[in-house]
């Protein structure tokens, strides 16, 4: 039994130290040999990093390269500002609880704000108070909104987008 343990162990530490290469194998290499595995090694470590981007909307930035985990990802800069990992919602969108509404109000009252879908399923506008919009499409939810913008403020027009969803 411990004949069979043994050659097991051995069979298994060498099959392991036969995949990887030493500096001294390497060292004994010629020059311009040594230098096309070190090539061959590098290529092939680039090829088993994964990719977390799509590379038409975004491009590598010039930085030197860091120890820090993670830091592979954020060397890349977007070259387009269309949005990358959001759904593409239609004004039939129905809106519920969590869901996170930016209303832009533009006129005598000028602001930016958001506002999220409380679990009553409603929001509060300041100086115009509660709306509830759960069950609402976003385009209904968003004429509500400027249907009480344009009573409460003369001249403002409220502007509605979906900032984020449940």
């Amino acid at each position: 039994m411990k004949k069979i343990i043994l050659s097991a162990f051995l069979i298994v530490s060498t099959t392991i130290s036969t995949q990887e290469l030493d500096q001294a194998y390497l060292d004994s290499l010629p020059e311009d040999i040594r230098a096309d595995v070190e090539e061959r090694i590098i290529a092939e470590e680039e090829l088993e990093k994964p990719i977390y981007r799509r590379a038409s909307t975004f491009i590598d930035k010039e930085r030197p390269i860091s120890s820090r985990f993670g830091s592979e990802f954020f060397d890349v800069m977007q070259t387009s500002f269309m949005p990358i990992n959001e759904p593409n919602l239609d004004p039939s969108f129905i809106l519920d609880f969590g869901d996170v509404l930016e209303v832009q109000l533009i006129g005598q009252k000028n602001m930016i704000d958001t506002y999220s879908i409380r679990r009553d399923g409603s929001i509060n506008l300041p100086d115009i108070g509660k709306l509830s919009l759960s069950g609402l499409s976003l385009s209904d939810a968003s004429q509500l909104i400027k249907a009480k913008v344009n009573n409460s403020f003369i001249g403002t027009d409220a502007y509605v987008s979906l900032k984020n969803i449940r």
